[in-house]
């Protein structure tokens, strides 16, 4: 049954390609904003430990006794809910545990918005984080940039005019 799962993925991405267009991407992402803001308060309200901090180690755990494969220690800058720590710990990527059904309800659909999940709460080494755990599981972390791009397109179209190697339309 994975070749199965296996196959109809590989299939499904070359042979029905997602091409969106503008309208139909702008839509998704309105629709996953709406989603996430939902998560988010849902994930706040459930959560006993609200944090901004760096993951300094990942470890594996004995999965079968725990559930989860996997146990994030943070750093923490500044907690906006639960007692001050200077570091606190929690168990994350849970055991795999769907069907084969269920794997497949799960595979991306194009212009359909993504549902937030707490089995997507996931943290690696020396990234930081807003992150949110409850009775020491890991529900829900959201990355904070290092540093910027590069260069934005915007940034980029300016630079060549001062170049004078575009029109300055």
């Amino acid at each position: 049954m994975k070749w199965f799962v296996l196959s109809l993925f590989l299939f499904s991405s070359g042979l029905f390609a997602c091409n969106p267009n503008a309208t139909t991407l702008s839509n998704e992402r309105w629709e996953e904003r709406q989603l996430e803001e939902a998560f988010a308060l849902q994930i706040a309200q459930e959560a006993d430990f609200i944090g901004i901090g760096r993951a300094v180690k990942v470890r594996s755990v004995d999965e079968e006794a725990l559930g989860y494969q996997q146990r994030v220690f943070f750093t923490v800058f500044r907690v906006l809910k639960g007692t001050t720590s200077a570091e606190v710990s929690a168990l994350m990527l849970k055991t795999d545990t769907l069907s084969d059904a269920e794997r497949i309800d799960d595979i991306y659909v194009c212009g359909k918005a993504q549902k937030p999940s707490v089995d997507d709460a996931y943290a690696v080494e020396t990234y930081k984080y807003l992150f949110y755990i409850k009775d020491g599981i890991l529900l829900r972390t959201n990355t904070y940039p290092e540093a910027p791009l590069p260069m934005s397109p915007a940034e980029e179209v300016a630079f060549l005019r001062l170049k004078q190697q575009i029109d300055s339309h």
